[in-house]
Formats: structure tokens, sequence, C-alpha cells
């Protein structure tokens, strides 16, 4: 299981959905001030392996069992882009803190 918010990763953006994710296929996004579920993504078809927040933007990715790794909007739960991987799974996931990602404005 993987459990992730941006205040542990020291960012200093208002409270932001708290992340959890594992082997059930599904990204789970929590309020985070009093852990009451908001929504779910449910793109992968296999276990999902890990998930990373852009450090300046609503975005996330997660990387599954299933090879691919999506990249989508945490406030419309909107995929932005999907990544096939090599036949080896991807295990880890960061975005690089020096890139500001350049989607348009609806989806920042």
């Amino acid at each position: 299981m993987t459990i992730l918010s941006r205040r542990s990763l020291g960012f200093p953006q208002p409270p932001l959905p708290l992340l959890t994710s594992s082997l059930d296929k599904i990204v789970w996004l929590w309020h985070s001030n009093n852990l009451i579920l908001e929504r779910t993504n449910t793109d992968h078809y296999l276990g999902v392996t890990s998930i990373a927040f852009h450090p300046f933007n609503s975005i996330i990715a997660s990387s599954s069992l299933d090879s691919f790794v999506h990249v989508f909007n945490v406030d419309f739960n909107t995929i932005l882009a999907t990544l096939e991987a090599p036949p080896s799974e991807v295990w880890k996931l960061c975005f690089n803190p020096t890139i500001i990602l350049g989607f348009s404005p609806f989806f920042i």
C-alpha cells in the first residue's frame, strides 16, 4: 500500500487530498483534514504500485502492474496522459521538481 500527501512531502500548498493506493487497482483520494473519502480513480486494471504528486500542481501520476502510467488532475479526476511502460512494471514514480508542467490552465 502506498500513502502519500503533499503535506508529508513538505510542500507549502494548502491541504490537498491524501492519496492511497494498493493492489486493489484503485487510487483513493481522501480529504486530508477529516479522512473522508472524496473519490476514487479506477483507470488501472491491475494493482497500483506507486503514486506521485507533482510538487507545484494538482497533478499526480500512478503506475500499475498493468504496465501503464496514468497522469491525472486531482481536482477534476481526469486523465491528462497515459504512458505505456516496457513489459517490466514501473515500481516507483517521481516528478522532477525543477520542471513546471505546461498544461492548459484548465488542468492546473
